[in-house]
C-alpha cells in the first residue's frame, strides 16, 4: 500500500472549500457584538450571523434586530456599524414617555427592562419614508435612532438582518422577533 500526498488533489479540495466559502459569505456574514447596547439580547463579545439577504425581497419588520452604517464616524473616520432593534417603520409616529415607546398611539409592549428610564421621555416624530427608528435593548446604555447623531435608518442602510448567535455555544441559538 502507497500512502502519498497526491497534490492535485489537496489544490482541487482547497478550491472547492475557498469557492463555497466565497459563496455562503455571500448570504451571511459573522458578527461579533461589541458593547452593551443590545443586552440582554446580544452580549459583548457574543458572535453571530447576520442574513446579508434577509431584505432584498421584503422589508425590516418591528422587532428585527438589524446591523446598519451609521452616520456616526470611528476612530479612522470610517461609519461605524451598529446593531439595534426596529421598533418603528416607515410612516409610523413614535414618540417615548416614561421610558415607554409608543407606536401610532399604542404602546410597544417588549420584554425590555423600563429600570432606569422613568422621567425619559421624546417627543413625537414620524419615520420617515424609506427609513427605520431604531433603538438598542439596553436603552440606558445605548447610542441609537433617538439620537440625532444616529436619526432614522434608511432601508439602503441596513446590510441585513442577525438571525443566529452561535458563540458563546451555551446561548447558540435562532435570534427571533421581538415584539
Amino acid at each position: 500500500m502507497k500512502v502519498g500526498i497526491n497534490v492535485k488533489t489537496i489544490i482541487k479540495e482547497f478550491a472547492i472549500a475557498a469557492a463555497v466559502s466565497f459563496i455562503i459569505m455571500q448570504f451571511i456574514r459573522p458578527v461579533t457584538i461589541m458593547g452593551r447596547s443590545m443586552e440582554p439580547t446580544l452580549s459583548s463579545g457574543d458572535r453571530a450571523f447576520v442574513s446579508l439577504v434577509a431584505y432584498k425581497r421584503t422589508t425590516p419588520e418591528r422587532g428585527d434586530i438589524v446591523v446598519f452604517k451609521s452616520r456616526l464616524k470611528d476612530a479612522r473616520g470610517k461609519s461605524k456599524t451598529l446593531i439595534k432593534r426596529v421598533v418603528a417603520l416607515p410612516g409610523e409616529k413614535i414618540r417615548i414617555e416614561e421610558g415607554r415607546i409608543i407606536v401610532d398611539g399604542k404602546e410597544l409592549v417588549d420584554n425590555v427592562s423600563l429600570e432606569g428610564m422613568e422621567g425619559y421621555n421624546m417627543s413625537e416624530r414620524i419615520v420617515d419614508n424609506g427609513c427605520y427608528f431604531c433603538i438598542g435593548d439596553n436603552r440606558l446604555h445605548s447610542t441609537d435612532s433617538r439620537s440625532l447623531d444616529v436619526g432614522t435608518v434608511p432601508i439602503k442602510k441596513i446590510l441585513g438582518r442577525v438571525v443566529y448567535r452561535y458563540f458563546p455555544l451555551e446561548k447558540m441559538a435562532a435570534i427571533k422577533t421581538m415584539v
